[in-house]
């Protein structure tokens, strides 16, 4: 069984000590194959140890069965959270540690595999020389190039290309929407690829399929793979594991059908007899009587022009109102024209990038309605934009719709309003923003399961002390 998976880690041609992980071994008492890559967050010393405590903690946990297999990933993920918050805890020098992974359990009794993902590390799925993506990148660009917006080589030279959203030691308490899991079949043949981003931020996806289809042993192809990586430059840790499915697909003898034989001819039927006049009943002998169509009266004619009158005197009232009634209702922003303009920037915008113009520089935006931010990605650049809210208004500033998932907002001063920036249950991310004078900076809206006991502190507000960790 060994031919049929193999996993090698490299320290890379930039680094000088290795924070990725990885392990493959039998687990659930034999039942099933286990193959897990992990990446280390939090600096020299901290991602490293990061690291090393989920290689410890996910095997131990899943060397017993005792429930169903993604319930048992998914706790086995937590039990590696909590150590590492932790390890956290008791060593300060630390405390920015974290680490992602992905894991997966083939069992090829049942053809089947599960898996469960947190972060930027990726599993894919190569089968019939096809190469599939089979995780989601827990990142702002991630998200962008999962979703078609970003192709893979824009997404490679992104800036913010290695800034994460999700990792083990973020926060304690996770719960399950904190990952990614599912499950798929696991066919003769088929060969999954888990891999760190020192691999995937230097070869593109092609390069990959060339080496996996190759032909060669798994131990040349993840050999290969990382010497495509160094020679790239080799700016990370690189670490790749591979799993084969150790029986060959099934090639099916092509047949030649079977020809069917052709459908017998009926014979024609013979005419049947003309009936004669006296062979016919007296019903069938009464003369035919002609189809014609009833004339419409001239009830139906009033009614018709009655009902057209109605409509017509409808719509002349309805046009009349429009004209000299009230407008129809808008939400306006009252206070500066910059103010209008600024809503009308935030409305139009349908991209994920959102630069500011220079002329909100000059002096503070006033708002007298939140602004709204409905696209389920946004990156807000304010270049130093100043806003204040009006005299009147009582609301956020800005608003996040629940169509939105994740919104960076950076270089922004908010000064005077009753809520600075409110939230739901979005990922944000705020760098260099400022609150004046603000009664609550971020109100955040969570949702409480119903129906079971909870030890709960809710404030008004929410601060994340740390910024995201650039990795």
């Amino acid at each position: 069984m060994s031919k049929h998976y193999f996993g090698a880690t490299d320290v890379g041609r930039m680094r000088q000590n290795n924070e990725d992980a990885f392990f493959v071994q039998p687990v659930l008492g034999g039942a099933y194959l286990a193959g897990c890559v992990i990446d280390g967050v939090g600096g020299y010393e901290g991602g490293e140890v990061a690291a090393a405590i989920a290689q410890q903690v996910l095997p131990d946990y899943l060397r017993i069965p005792s429930g169903d297999v993604p319930t048992m990933m998914l706790e086995a993920m937590m039990a590696a959270n909590e150590k590492i918050i932790a390890e956290k805890r008791q060593a300060p020098a630390l405390a920015d540690m974290a680490c992602v992974a992905t894991l997966v359990l083939v069992n090829e009794a049942e053809n089947s595999l599960h898996y469960i993902h947190v972060g930027d590390t990726r599993l894919y799925l190569f089968r019939d020389g096809t190469l599939v993506k089979v995780s989601k990148d827990h990142s702002f660009v991630g998200f962008l190039e999962d979703n078609g917006r970003l192709s893979e080589p824009e997404a490679l030279a992104h800036p913010k290309r290695n800034e994460i959203d999700k990792a083990l030691g973020f926060e304690p308490n996770l719960k399950r929407d904190y990952f990614d899991f599912g499950s798929s079949p696991f066919l003769p043949g088929d060969v999954l690829l888990l891999c760190s981003d020192g691999l995937t931020d230097l070869v593109p996806a092609a390069g990959i399929v060339q080496v996996l289809e190759s032909g060669d042993t798994l131990q040349q192809q993840a050999m290969t793979l990382i010497e495509a990586a160094n020679e790239q430059g080799g700016k990370d840790n690189i670490t790749v594991v591979l799993l084969q499915h150790s029986r060959q697909p099934q090639k099916q003898r092509a047949l030649k059908p079977k020809k069917k034989a052709a459908p017998k001819e009926r014979a024609p039927k013979k005419p049947e007899p003309a009936k004669s006049a006296a062979s016919v009943t007296p019903a069938q002998n009464q003369p035919i009587k002609e189809t014609v169509k009833p004339k419409r009266s001239g009830r139906n004619t009033v009614i018709a022009l009655a009902l057209l009158s109605t409509v017509l005197a409808i719509a002349l009232i309805f046009v009349l109102w429009r004209q000299n009634g009230p407008a129809p209702k808008t939400t306006e922003l009252a206070g500066t024209e910059e103010g209008a303009q600024l809503a009308r920037l935030f409305a139009a915008n349908n991209g994920d990038t959102l630069d500011l113009p220079a002329y909100t520089l000059a002096q503070p935006v006033v708002l007298a309605d939140s602004l709204k931010v409905a696209l389920d990605t946004a990156f807000i650049n304010g270049n130093g934009m100043h806003l204040k809210a009006s005299e009147q208004f009582k609301g956020a500033a800005i608003s996040l719709m629940p169509g939105n998932r994740l919104t960076i907002l950076q270089d922004v001063v908010f000064e005077g309003f009753t809520v600075g920036l409110q939230i739901g249950q979005q990922t944000v991310r705020l760098k260099n923003v400022q609150f004046l004078n603000c009664a609550v900076p971020v109100k955040h809206g969570a949702s409480v399961p119903v129906n079971s006991p909870h030890n709960l502190t809710i404030k008004d507000s929410v601060f994340f002390t740390a910024d995201t960790l650039s990795r």
